[in-house]
This record gives C-alpha cells, sequence and structure tokens, in this order.
C-alpha cells in the first residue's frame, strides 16, 4: 500500500516545491516524506539549525505545524523540516486533503521568505 502511494504523494509534495519559495526541497519514500523548509531557495539556507532549538528560539517549522494542526493535519516539525508520515490506511481523498492544508500553511514560510528578500 506504501508502495502504491508513494507516488500519489510524492508528486503533489513535489508540487509544492514549485509554487512555494520556502520549500528548499521534497524527499521521501512510501509515506514518509520530507519538507525541507529554506531562507533561500538558491543557496538552501535553513530557517533553522539546530543551535537554534537548543537556544529555543522561535523556529518557523513550528509555527507551519500549529497552523497544520488547526487545519486537523499533524505533521513533525524537526529543524527545518517538516515530516510527513500518514497512516497506511489514508485513502487517497485524505492525502489530498492534507497536501491542500499543508499548501496553506506554507504561506507562513513564504512570507518568512518574503521579508528577508
Amino acid at each position: 500500500r506504501a508502495a502504491k502511494l508513494e507516488a500519489f504523494l510524492g508528486e503533489r509534495l513535489k508540487r509544492l516545491a514549485d509554487k512555494h519559495p520556502s520549500v528548499g526541497d521534497v524527499r521521501g519514500r512510501g509515506l514518509f516524506w520530507a519538507v525541507e523548509l529554506v531562507r533561500d531557495r538558491k543557496t538552501r539556507e535553513p530557517f533553522s539549525v539546530q543551535r537554534d532549538k537548543l537556544d529555543r528560539k522561535p523556529m518557523i517549522v513550528d509555527k507551519v505545524c500549529a497552523d497544520l494542526m488547526q487545519r486537523g493535519v499533524f505533521v513533525m516539525g524537526w529543524v527545518s523540516h517538516l515530516i510527513i508520515a500518514p497512516p497506511l490506511i489514508a485513502s487517497e481523498a485524505a492525502l489530498e486533503r492534507g497536501v491542500a492544508a499543508i499548501d496553506e500553511s506554507l504561506k507562513l514560510a513564504d512570507a518568512e521568505v518574503a521579508k528577508a528578500g
């Protein structure tokens, strides 16, 4: 099932990279994916680094994850990545709704890119 849905989910997440300047990379296998959030797509400068987490600095990935939770979608934020791992029983319709929520929430990171630019 994960292999079957890999192309479905991967294609939709990779479209987000084309649309959002805050997405530096999308990679995954099966139903385990990561969306990398960056300040600058050309240099791939991340929004945050591990030191920021240790210093308890506000992180854009946490802001995006909180917005997603308000939309009913849970993803894990890890320093500068959204970790996406839907359950194996997820339907294509549920994956579409999840990606649509991610699409909306990424606007928060895009706004940070615009501020920096």
